[in-house]
C-alpha cells in the first residue's frame, strides 16, 4: 500500500494526501498525545505534522519507510511544541487508557487485578512527569514495541544514545515509583 501511495503521489497528489492522512492520523495522534497529554494541543500538533509531510513528501525516497518518516516528524513537533510550552506553562497529566503497561496478562483474583490496575495507573502518572526526551524513549520501547536502533532512526539519534535515555527514565521511575509510594506506605 505505501508503495502504491508513493508511486502515485505525483500523478495524484490530493489522492494521496488524503490516503495518507487517513492511514497515519490515528498513529500521529496517539504519538502526540503520549509526549503531551494535552488534547488540544495533539491536535494542533497532528496538523503541523500533516502540513510538514504534504510539503515534503517528495523528499522521501523509500515509500516503505513512510510510517517511521511520519513518526519521527510527529516526535519531533511535539517535542517542539512542548518545549515552547514549557517557557511559560506546565502541563497537567491526564490518565490514558489507550497504553498498555501490563499487555495480555490477566489476573486470577479481583483483588490481583486491581492491584494491577492500581499500579498500572501510578507508573503511567510518573512517566508523565519525567521529561519529554525521556517519555518520548519509553512510548517507542514499550508501547510502539521498536528496538534501539529503529527508536533512534525514528528521533535522530544514535543507539546507544537511545540505550542511555531508556536506562535512565527506568531509573528514574524506579527511584521516584520506590520513594513515593512504597516508602510512604501508599501501596
Amino acid at each position: 500500500m505505501f508503495h502504491e501511495i508513493f508511486r502515485r503521489k505525483k500523478k495524484e497528489p490530493d489522492q494521496s494526501f488524503k490516503l495518507i492522512y487517513e492511514m497515519f492520523y490515528s498513529h500521529v495522534y496517539k504519538t502526540a498525545f503520549f509526549i503531551t497529554k494535552d488534547h488540544h494541543l495533539t491536535q494542533d500538533i497532528v496538523q503541523e505534522t500533516f502540513i510538514k509531510v504534504f510539503n515534503n513528501l517528495d523528499k522521501l525516497e523509500d515509500g516503505s519507510k513512510m510510517k517511521a518518516w511520519i513518526s519521527t516528524i510527529a516526535t519531533r513537533t511535539a517535542i517542539d511544541f512542548i518545549r515552547k510550552q514549557r517557557k511559560g506553562n506546565e502541563f497537567d497529566t491526564e490518565d490514558f487508557d489507550t497504553l498498555k503497561l501490563n499487555g495480555s496478562e490477566h489476573a486470577s483474583t479481583v483483588e490481583e487485578e486491581v492491584e494491577k490496575s492500581l499500579i498500572s495507573r501510578l507508573i503511567k502518572a510518573e512517566i508523565q512527569k519525567l521529561s519529554p526526551e525521556y517519555r518520548t524513549v519509553l512510548y517507542f520501547k514499550y508501547i510502539e514495541d521498536l528496538k534501539d536502533q529503529e527508536i533512534a532512526n525514528v528521533l535522530g539519534l544514535n543507539a546507544p544514545t537511545v540505550k542511555t535515555r531508556i536506562h535512565r527514565a527506568k531509573n528514574q521511575l524506579k527511584k521516584k515509583l520506590h520513594t513515593k509510594y512504597f516508602m510512604d506506605g501508599e501501596l
